[in-house]
């Protein structure tokens, strides 16, 4: 109930995602190909919201997704890149008198993936991608995407990871079908003894939804200290703070998915902190 693009759920509903991916790479001088295959497969629990039934299992698809990778060396450890996915979903459990979900996904990204010797490596790819669906009662869903990742060590022992991604996502209602999705996240992980070790994150994510919608926010940020006793055991401390905050707009009918027909709002916003003491063993 805590997570984006879900209703005020009584409690939290299970899904598991099965995963098959391949990939082969392919040299020729200074050009690389590689050819990859992702085979997935989503299964959803149903839930109930208001005590009243909200259903999931409309949800349930099989995903293909072949992709190919070209990147182009123009100097050691600096390439151009190229990606290109075509995903293709068959909804397993289709419901009654709704159009059919499924969908034929293609993206095409292009960027630089660049390593400055040691102090700065970033890979950058922005392009476009397109969802069209087998029935004509569902909108198309196009937008421009980014993949992008920086990686700066100003230090032997400080390292910064910031990521920014923007993709379209499915979404857990039947009548909004998708959005947008847009995340960034930034991290530091410093090593201030040997054995201590010291990070701190934050984020935001942003769902932009379909016909109008309306739009959710995530945002969180936490700090944590580990300290390896020893090889074998290490006592780690946590805190992290999450708060969401939901358009008033960003509403739709039960419909189908709950068979209630009332409405709701994707999960009210929300502020947590966590507070998590672990002690770790390990082989």
């Amino acid at each position: 109930p805590r997570d984006l693009d879900t209703p005020l759920l009584d409690r939290p509903i299970a899904y598991r995602v099965d995963s098959l991916i391949g990939t082969y790479q392919v040299p020729i001088n200074r050009l690389s190909l590689r050819p990859e295959l992702t085979l997935s497969r989503f299964d959803f629990d149903n839930g109930t919201v208001a005590g009243q039934p909200y259903l999931q299992k409309f949800r349930n698809r099989n995903v293909i997704t072949p992709g190919l990778v070209v990147s182009y060396e123009l100097a050691p450890r600096r390439s151009i890149v190229v990606v290109a996915r075509n995903s293709t979903a068959n909804y397993t459990n289709r419901v009654v008198d709704t159009p059919k979900r499924d969908y034929n996904n293609s993206s095409l990204l292009a960027g630089l993936d660049y390593d400055g010797g040691g102090l700065w490596r970033y890979r950058v790819l922005a392009g476009y991608e397109v969802r069209t669906f087998s029935s004509n009662a569902i909108k198309t869903l196009q937008a421009p995407v980014v993949e992008a990742t920086a990686i700066y060590t100003p230090t032997g022992l400080t390292t910064l990871i910031g990521t920014v991604a923007r993709r379209i996502q499915d979404s857990a209602d039947e009548t909004t079908v998708g959005y947008t999705e847009t995340a960034i996240n930034l991290s530091v992980d410093h090593e201030y003894l040997r054995n201590v070790l010291l990070r701190a994150q934050g984020g935001v994510y942003l769902d932009s939804y379909n016909k109008n919608q309306g739009s959710q926010t995530l945002y969180s940020a936490g700090v944590g200290a580990t300290w390896l006793l020893n090889r074998n055991v290490r006592l780690a401390a946590t805190y992290d703070f999450t708060t969401r905050q939901s358009d008033s707009s960003t509403t739709a009918s039960l419909g189908v998915g709950g068979g209630t027909g009332q409405s709701f709002v994707f999960g009210s916003g929300f502020s947590e902190s966590r507070y998590l003491l672990q002690l770790v063993l390990g082989l």
